[in-house]
C-alpha cells in the first residue's frame, strides 16, 4: 500500500507487525506523492476496467487473453523513462535489478541445528499457504489436488533451491492470482513465467529500471480482489455453524495481530479445541418411529415421529470416550431417570454414530446397563460398527452382560425383538 501513495514507512517483524505498518501508513498519508497517487489511480482504473468489464466480453472472441498487466508495465516503464518520473516528480522506481544467477554451492550444514526450530515453523506456514492457494484455485476451476503431491513438490523445489542460496519456496498469493487472472491454467504457464523471469534476470533487468513501483502494487492489488471477497465467507460460516465462524474469526484476527506464523498456529490450536468441544457436547436426541415404517427420527424435529410406549431410543452423535462419557450418561439419565413416573421397559441406544469407543466409554455403557437392569429396565445397543464390536469382544463385554441378546444390527430389530403385546404407537 505504501507504494500506491509514494510514502515511506518503517519495516517491522513479529507480533502486531501489520498494525504498526498500518499506523505508519495513515500517519504518513499527508506526505503522499501526488504524481505517484495519480499514476496509481490511472493504473488501477485501467486494470479494474479491463478485468471486470472488457476481459469477460473478449474471452469468447479471442483465442488467448490480452496480457493487460504486461501492457500496463511496458507503457508505464516507457512513459516513466522519457518523462523522467524519478527526477522530475520524485516517483519511486525499481532502479537497478541485479542480473545473473548465483553459483551453485552446497548448503551450510554447520548452522543446521540453529535453524531447525524456525525451519519447522516456516515449513508449516509455507505448506499451509501453498495448499490453501491450490484449494482456492482448484475449487474455482473444478479440478482435484493431492496434498501429498503438493508437499513433495515443495520439498523437491526447496532441496534444489538450497544450492543457490534461495529463500524457502512457497506459493505466492499475489503472483498465483495474477497468473490465474492472466489466463494461466496449467504447469506450462509456470514454465513460461519462470522462463521469462530467467531471461529478465540474465539480460532484460536493466530495461525495468524506470518502472514505477506503484504499478506493481496496482497489479497485485487488483489480482487480490478474490481474496478480499472471501471476507463474505465469515457470514456464510456463521449461518451454517457458529463454531466454524469462530475458527475463521480467531485465525483471521490472530494472523492480523500476531503475524502469519503465529496466526496459523493459533488457528490450528483453536480448531483442535473446537473438535474437543464438539465431542464433549455433541448433539443428542430421542428417536420416535414413523407409523407403519422402520424409520426412526428425532421427535423434536419431525411431528410424524412418535415414541413407542414403554421404549426409549437414545441417539448420540459422537464417539464415546473418556472426555464425553459423563455427558453421555447424564443426558440419558436426565431424560430416563431410574425412578420414572412413566413406565419404561426397554432403552435402545443407537450406536450408529459412534465413530469409536474406548475402554472408559465401554465401562460407562456397562454401568448404564447394570443400573437400569437393577430397576427392571433392559438396555440394548443397535447399529454397532465392526470396530466397536471388536473392542467389545476384547473387553469381554458380552460375558459381562447378563441379558442376551444385547446387541442388534438396527434400531428396528431391537424394537421388534422387544416389542411387547401392549406396546403401541402413542398418539
Amino acid at each position: 500500500m505504501k507504494d500506491l501513495f509514494g510514502i515511506h514507512i518503517g519495516r517491522y517483524s513479529g507480533a502486531l507487525k501489520l498494525i504498526y505498518m498500518l499506523r505508519d501508513l495513515f500517519m504518513n498519508l499527508v506526505n503522499t506523492n501526488i504524481a505517484t497517487l495519480i499514476i496509481s489511480a490511472v493504473a488501477l482504473f485501467i486494470l479494474a476496467l479491463f478485468k471486470e468489464q472488457i476481459d469477460g466480453r473478449l474471452k469468447g472472441r479471442l483465442k488467448m487473453p490480452i496480457p493487460i498487466d504486461l501492457i500496463v508495465v511496458v507503457i508505464a516503464t516507457t512513459v516513466s523513462y522519457f518523462a523522467n518520473f524519478q527526477s522530475n516528480y520524485k516517483v519511486s522506481v525499481i532502479q537497478d535489478i541485479p542480473t545473473g544467477l548465483p553459483y551453485p554451492m552446497p548448503p551450510r550444514l554447520d548452522i543446521l541445528p540453529s535453524l531447525i526450530p524456525d525451519s519447522f515453523a516456516i515449513a508449516i506456514v509455507a505448506f499451509a499457504i501453498s495448499l490453501s492457494m491450490a484449494k482456492l484455485l482448484s475449487k474455482k476451476h473444478k479440478y482435484s489436488i493431492r496434498p501429498n503431491q503438493e508437499l513433495l513438490a515443495l520439498g523437491c523445489a526447496n532441496m534444489f533451491a538450497s544450492f543457490f542460496s534461495c529463500y524457502p519456496c512457497s506459493a505466492s498469493l499475489s503472483r498465483s492470482l495474477v497468473q490465474e487472472r492472466s489466463g494461466g491454467r496449467t504447469q506450462i504457464a509456470g514454465i513460461v513465467s519462470c522462463s521469462i523471469l530467467l531471461v529478465v534476470l540474465l539480460a532484460l533487468a536493466p530495461m525495468f529500471y524506470s518502472l514505477p513501483k506503484c504499478i506493481l502494487s496496482c497489479i497485485i492489488l487488483v489480482a487480490l480482489k478474490p481474496m478480499f471477497l472471501q471476507m463474505k465467507d465469515f457470514y456464510k460460516a456463521w449461518i451454517v455453524s457458529k463454531l466454524d465462524a469462530c475458527i475463521w474469526l480467531v485465525t483471521f484476527l490472530s494472523t492480523v495481530f500476531l503475524d502469519v506464523t503465529y496466526g496459523l498456529l493459533v488457528g490450528v490450536i483453536f480448531s483442535l479445541m473446537t473438535v474437543i468441544i464438539r465431542t464433549v457436547l455433541p448433539s443428542k436426541t430421542f428417536l420416535g418411529r414413523i407409523p407403519d415404517t422402520d424409520i426412526y427420527l428425532d421427535t423434536r424435529r419431525y411431528d410424524m415421529a412418535h415414541e413407542i410406549k414403554g421404549i426409549k431410543i437414545f441417539h448420540f452423535e459422537s464417539a464415546l470416550y473418556f472426555i464425553n462419557k459423563e455427558f453421555f450418561k447424564s443426558s440419558l439419565m436426565k431424560h430416563v431417570p431410574l425412578k420414572m413416573k412413566e413406565k419404561v421397559y426397554r432403552i435402545i441406544i443407537d450406536c450408529s454414530m459412534f465413530t469409536f469407543v474406548d475402554i472408559s466409554g465401554l465401562e460407562t455403557l456397562l454401568e448404564i446397563i447394570q443400573e437400569y437392569q437393577d430397576v427392571g429396565i433392559a438396555v440394548y445397543l443397535s447399529g454397532c460398527s465392526i470396530s466397536m464390536q471388536t473392542v467389545m469382544e476384547h473387553a469381554k463385554f458380552y460375558e459381562r452382560v447378563s441379558q442376551h441378546p444385547s446387541v442388534f444390527p438396527t434400531i428396528h430389530d431391537a424394537v421388534e425383538f422387544q416389542c411387547l403385546p401392549h406396546s403401541s404407537i402413542s398418539s
